[in-house]
């Protein structure tokens, strides 16, 4: 069993990411342009107000500033500990707010309006599978509630604890290297294990899991498994589901160890019932998986189109071709100006292939393949040979190109970097009285024209129904075969005091149009509180009877993440 040394850096107490991330660069190119769009901000707060500290460089500054303000605010624990939990249980005020929220717009309003109503009354930090079971039993027999809590990176209310007595449970003391099966490509580690970590793991071994969503740094592999999450593969295996072989669950019932086959025909797959389970069945502690040889070939290009129809018509082209780029991230006009891709506002896809083959030919054949598909809808890509048909002409192109693709590569960089920074910014641009926040989707190629352009208008009309100013971009995240998934950016102004209940608005007209022309209500986002109603909406009322019951024979005392994913009542 292998653990290895944490971080130096400080994690923001209890807004997103690092406290000492620089991400002024970024914001002072979103900020210009949002305002050129939507006027100044509204902060949310009055100007005297002693709890504003706008005027401060970061929310995090802010918020570690204003932590001794907010601790003396929480109520007390509303219930005492036996011994044997009081050795892994803390009472302190900071790890009780930072349980409070997750990291939703919602979230991040009311972090800095200091309201932190229904906090934990302890935070429990295990060691071991046997302390889980004595928290579990003692929460079933005294009605305490246990919001697992990840790496709270949740965007849809998925930590947020109920009202009544709980216990947050975190679980990054699970962070060990458990196994490897190097002849199988096999990895355990334990369920706490952060992004990092993961990565740290892998490397030596000469393994690599690929699996880089947005929160990877903040977000555990627990976290990634019970919320089905997406990752860094645009096509083929882009959910955690595709890397996970088995699943150690403690839960209320008793402990459940699926087995490690590569596959199984033997009825349904038991790990799948935990998949997207949101913690409401048992708490996950160990996760076995199947990881890749590390990755030492690319092949990358930008393309351009004219408009953002005939880009999504060359996506739909190339997945429908079996052609499956890992990288196949296509941002309309604004999305790509606002995160620096295109200066000129141009529809962008940022195309790759990735291989653990050295100087593997036959990614520049695929790209080279794929390109042509662009070209016959419209798109322009500088610095390639869209006739170089075989390796060896690929090769040829590659070595006419060397030199000459920095801007290319200096582009999709930016991209990159201010996509990982979106979460700092978006915490900024709140902060200081913009309705910043994203929600996603997944719709079949048929449905998908009507409701890019329905969703849209119904959160723009929703915007203009308050009096407000509002921009909504798209990006497609994953794509398949059949469908895409588009993700969504809302950037709108607010009124004073109004902000939470003007998102809420614009939320449920998004949520109610996204159902309403065939869309998910969530691709890769999870359920959380946020979600559940339209959840509901959407699952066939039998198949919910069925997972109610699951949820019952695990969880009879309805203890795991209450009103997550279901509904309170059993």
């Amino acid at each position: 069993m292998t653990t290895l040394p944490s971080s130096s850096r400080v994690r923001a107490p209890l807004t997103w990411g690092w406290e000492d991330e620089d991400v002024s660069e970024a914001v002072k190119v979103a900020t210009p342009l949002l305002r050129s769009f939507l006027g100044p901000p509204t902060p949310y707060y009055d100007n005297d107000d002693p709890t504003n500290a706008s005027t401060l460089t970061t929310p995090a500054q802010s918020t570690r500033n204003s932590l001794p303000r907010l601790s003396a605010c929480l109520h007390p624990p509303r219930f005492t500990l036996p011994a044997p939990l009081a050795t892994f249980c803390t009472s302190d005020p900071i790890e009780r707010l930072r349980c409070c929220y997750g990291q939703s717009y919602r979230d991040t309003v009311r972090k800095a309006m200091g309201k932190f109503d229904t906090p934990p009354d302890f935070v429990a930090f295990p060691t071991t599978e046997a302390q889980i079971i004595t928290l579990l039993d003692f929460a079933r027999n005294n009605s305490v509630s246990i919001m697992v809590y990840g790496g709270g990176t949740s965007v849809c209310g998925g930590v947020e604890p109920p009202s009544s007595p709980s216990i947050s449970l975190n679980m990054k003391n699970f962070d060990q290297l458990l196994d490897v099966d190097s002849e199988s490509m096999l990895v355990t580690m334990g369920a706490g294990t952060f992004g990092p970590q993961v990565n740290a793991y892998l490397q030596p071994l000469g393994f690599t899991l690929r699996h880089f969503p947005q929160s990877w740094e903040f977000s555990t592999l627990g976290g990634w498994v019970v919320t089905r999450a997406g990752g860094h593969y645009s096509t083929t295996r882009t959910h955690i589901d595709h890397f996970v072989n088995s699943l150690r669950v403690i839960t209320p019932a008793g402990i459940v160890q699926t087995s490690s086959y590569p596959y199984s025909g033997a009825g349904p797959s038991p790990d799948s019932q935990f998949l997207g389970s949101e913690g409401v069945l048992g708490v996950v502690t160990a996760v076995t998986l199947k990881v890749e040889k590390t990755i030492v070939s690319k092949a990358f290009q930008n393309v351009t189109f004219p408009s953002f129809s005939q880009a999504h018509k060359a996506v739909k082209a190339l997945v429908q071709l079996s052609l499956t780029p890992s990288v196949c991230r296509l941002l309309d006009e604004m999305e790509a100006m606002i995160t620096g891709l295109s200066k000129k506002g141009k529809s962008t896809l940022i195309l790759g292939w990735e291989s653990p083959v050295e100087n593997d030919q036959s990614l520049s054949v695929q790209l080279s393949r794929a390109l042509k598909v662009c070209s016959a809808h419209g798109g322009y890509y500088p610095n390639h040979d869209p006739n170089a048909a075989s390796a060896k002409d690929s090769r040829q192109a590659t070595e006419e190109r060397k030199g000459k693709d920095t801007k290319t590569e200096t582009e999709t960089e930016t991209w990159r970097s201010n996509f990982l920074a979106m979460p700092y910014i978006r915490d900024h641009l709140a902060w200081n009285g913009y309705i910043v926040e994203t929600f996603e989707s997944c719709c079949t190629w048929a449905d998908f024209e009507v409701l890019h352009r329905e969703v849209k208008k119904a959160v723009i009309a929703a915007i203009n129904s308050y009096g407000g100013k509002g921009l909504v971009t798209c990006r497609f995240t994953h794509v398949y075969p059949d469908g895409p998934a588009p993700y969504f950016t809302v950037f709108a102004s607010g009124h004073a005091h109004q902000h939470l209940a003007q998102w809420d608005l614009i939320k449920k007209a998004a949520s109610d149009a996204l159902l309403k022309y065939g869309g998910t209500i969530t691709h890769h986002h999870a359920v959380g509180r946020d979600h559940s109603p339209h959840f509901m909406k959407e699952k066939n009322p039998l198949y919910l009877d069925s997972l109610r019951a699951l949820k019952g024979f695990y969880d009879a005392d309805n203890v795991l993440n209450p009103g997550v994913l279901l509904s309170s009542k059993l």
